[in-house]
C-alpha cells in the first residue's frame, strides 16, 4: 500500500472505475486489498469526498474570486510599467478582505511570498540596483550647476529663447534640410 501520492492516487481511479464498471453493489474491502490503497480512502472516494490534489487548501484566506481580482491588481500595475511591490500586494489583498467582511484578521507577514509561490503566473522581477555615478548625476546640486552654466552662456553670447530648439541625438547641422 506504499508508494507516492500519484501512485496510490493512480491505484485509487482505477478502484472507483471498477466499481463502476461493475454496476452492484462493491465490496470495498476486497477493492482495496485487490488495488493496494487503503479502505478508509477509498471508502472517502467512492462517497465524493475530493482528493487532496483536487479540493482547495484548507487555510487559504481569499477565495477564488478575490485571488483574481488581487490578480487583475498586479496585472493592471505590469501594465501601467510600475510592478506593484510587496507591501502594495500585501495591503490590496488585505484590502479585498476587508470588503467581503470588515472584521477579518490581518494577513501574516510573509503572505505574499506565499502567494507568489503559489500562484506560477505571477513572478517577481529583481531589479537591478541604480549604479552610483547615475545617482550622483542626479542629485538637484549638478542639475543648478548645469543650468546656471547654461544661462550664462546664452546671455555671454546673446541667444534669445525664440533661437533654442530641442533636438534629439540624431544631430542637426545648420543651413541642412532634413532630406539632405
Amino acid at each position: 500500500m506504499l508508494g507516492t501520492y500519484t501512485e496510490i492516487e493512480s491505484r485509487i481511479q482505477r478502484a472507483l472505475a471498477a466499481i463502476q464498471a461493475s454496476g452492484e453493489k462493491p465490496n470495498l474491502t476486497q477493492y482495496a486489498s485487490d488495488f493496494a490503497v487503503l479502505y478508509d480512502r477509498l471508502r472517502r472516494r467512492y462517497k465524493g469526498k475530493a482528493s487532496k490534489s483536487t479540493r482547495p487548501r484548507t487555510n487559504q484566506r481569499l477565495n477564488q474570486d478575490q485571488i483574481a481580482a488581487l490578480k487583475t491588481y498586479i496585472q493592471r500595475c505590469d501594465s501601467l510599467r510600475a510592478s506593484a511591490l510587496y507591501f502594495q500586494i500585501h495591503h490590496a489583498a488585505e484590502r479585498i478582505l476587508k470588503l467581503s467582511d470588515p472584521l477579518e484578521l490581518p494577513l501574516r507577514k510573509h503572505w505574499v511570498t506565499e502567494f507568489l509561490r503559489l500562484n506560477s503566473d505571477c513572478h517577481l522581477v529583481k531589479q537591478k540596483s541604480k549604479d552610483i555615478q547615475r545617482t550622483a548625476a542626479q542629485e538637484s546640486v549638478v542639475f543648478k550647476d548645469y543650468f546656471t552654466k547654461y544661462q550664462r552662456l546664452k546671455d555671454e553670447l546673446g541667444i534669445m529663447d525664440q533661437d533654442i530648439y530641442n533636438f534629439d541625438e540624431t544631430g542637426f547641422r545648420i543651413s541642412v534640410g532634413g532630406n539632405q
